[in-house]
Parts: structure tokens; sequence; C-alpha cells
């Protein structure tokens, strides 16, 4: 009975270590200073890329569903706990065991959160859907470089072309 008790706690281990972790002391200090306007900059192109990539990810799916032919309030509907979703599936890519300024919710790959992390996340995602709605409902179906290059670098001013051009993991 007890090496299968002892078994099960090791996969319930193992399971909860490809979930990102919560930030310690250390890792907590080394976290990037969003407060330094060049810092935050790269965080809010992250995390737009990423609640583009949601986006797009979502209203394709409802699209596919409905054959291509998708209703308004399905898209809407689709888009109304996007951001709370996103705050429990991210964190910030550790990189060395550092918490790094790229968004992931790979949990193949090491992931911070908790602190700030998930909180900035959830705002950023709201601004983003606030401020781009209609361009996000209406371009959804363009590829992902190109609505990314819409909302985060022409819209939102936030990713510059070569930072839309590279694949975060």
């Amino acid at each position: 009975m007890r090496p299968l008790l002892i078994l099960l706690l090791c996969a319930v281990v193992l399971g909860q270590q490809k979930e990102g972790t919560e930030a310690t002391e250390e890792q907590t200090e080394g976290l990037p200073d969003f407060g330094d306007k060049k810092v935050n900059k790269r965080l809010r192109c992250s995390a737009c890329k990423c609640v583009v990539a949601e986006v797009k990810g979502a209203l394709d799916a409802v699209s596919k569903l409905r054959h291509g032919k998708p209703k308004a309030y399905e898209l809407e509907d689709k888009l109304d706990n996007l951001c709370r979703v996103m705050r429990d599936n991210y964190g910030l890519l550790r990189k060395n065991n550092k918490p790094t300024e790229i968004f992931s919710k790979n949990s193949a790959i090491s992931r911070l959160q908790g602190n700030w992390i998930n909180s900035y996340l959830e705002t950023r995602c709201g601004e983003i859907l606030s401020e781009y709605e209609d361009e996000l409902l209406s371009s959804y179906s363009e590829s992902l470089i190109d609505l990314t290059d819409l909302i985060c670098r022409q819209g939102d001013s936030t990713c510059t072309e070569e930072q839309i051009q590279t694949e975060d993991p």
C-alpha cells in the first residue's frame, strides 16, 4: 500500500512542477523592474503578443466550429473570460532560473508566477481588449504575425517590427 501512495505523491509533485511556480524571495528580487520604461515596454510587448495569440486562437476555434461563419455574439462571448484564463495559465519565462521579460504559457518550460506577474498580464489583457476589440474581432482571420503587427506595433506602439517577427516560446 505504501509504495502505491509514494508513487501517487510523486506523480502529483511531478505534475505540479509543470505549472508555473511561485517566486522565491531570491527570484522576487530578480524580477524585471516594470518601473523602468525600457523593461516595461518589453513586458508590454510580450503581454500584447500573448493576448493577440490567445484571441486569435479562441476566435479561430469558434469560426471553425461554425464553418467560417460565426455569429458576432459568439466571438464576443469567447473573449469574456480570456484575461482571467491568461492570468491563470501564463507566467514569466525563466532562463538559468531567473525570470525574463517574456510571458509564456508553455508548461514544458520553466515559468514564474505570482507576485505582480499574473495581475500585470491580466490588466494588460483587459487594456488591449478594451482598446482593440473591434480590430481583433474584424481582423482575426489574418495571419498571427499580421494581426500582432496591427495591434501591438501599429496600434499599441509597444513592439518593434523585430519583436513582432520573433517567436516567443
